[in-house]
């Protein structure tokens, strides 16, 4: 729970693969912030090489709660190096898969009409602010706007994007991966990440 912006609870949590008998505590600053980030193994403090390693591993660490109207805001170019939490710079993550990565941005696109036949594909463009948007071209040929399109379509993009993006994460965490999404859909959305 929380006390205005201050955390009451910490966080206790223990390490498996590589890592075994080590213990985490952390203390939260805020909800969304830690304050102190204490690691043992079998009750004694890690080296500073086991802890260098292991903070390492935890920085690549990524945790999403994508919002449909956040993903679809165009952005700057090289507006950022990453998505934000709720999804912000997601025009730059495609721009960058495509631009930079063709042959992962052809597997997402294959995998994204595979899964939403009603699209033929995604187009990027830039408005007349130079700001990266998006659009989905649908079977009959028409053009349709990021903010046009449903919540379930922008969300589903945006994780199976996550999929192809080369710069993976060590692990991603996805709050409410279903929002929006047909259940029909959820279980191939999801085994595309794997």
């Amino acid at each position: 729970g929380t006390t205005g912006d201050r955390c009451k609870a910490d966080l206790l949590f223990e390490f498996s693969d590589g890592y075994e008998g080590t213990r985490g505590h952390v203390v939260c600053a805020t909800s969304e912030h830690w304050e102190k980030l204490e690691l043992t193994k079998d009750d004694e403090a890690l080296t500073e090489e086991e802890r260098q390693t292991l903070l390492r591993d935890l920085s690549g660490i990524r945790s999403y709660s994508l919002e449909a109207s956040k993903l679809v805001r165009p952005v700057k170019v090289n507006c950022c190096e990453e998505i934000g939490f709720g999804g912000e710079g997601f025009p730059w993550m495609l721009e960058n898969l495509r631009d930079q990565w063709p042959d992962e941005w052809r597997k997402l696109l294959e995998e994204f009409t595979r899964l939403m036949p009603e699209f033929t594909g995604i187009q990027l463009s830039r408005n007349n602010e130079d700001l990266i948007c998006f659009a989905a071209q649908n079977e009959n040929g028409l053009v349709m706007p990021a903010e046009d399109l449903s919540q379930g379509t922008i969300i589903g993009l945006a994780i199976l994007s996550f999929a192809f993006f080369p710069k993976k994460p060590t692990l991603l965490c996805l709050e409410e991966l279903e929002r929006g999404i047909h259940p029909r859909l959820l279980r191939e959305i999801r085994d595309a990440l794997y």
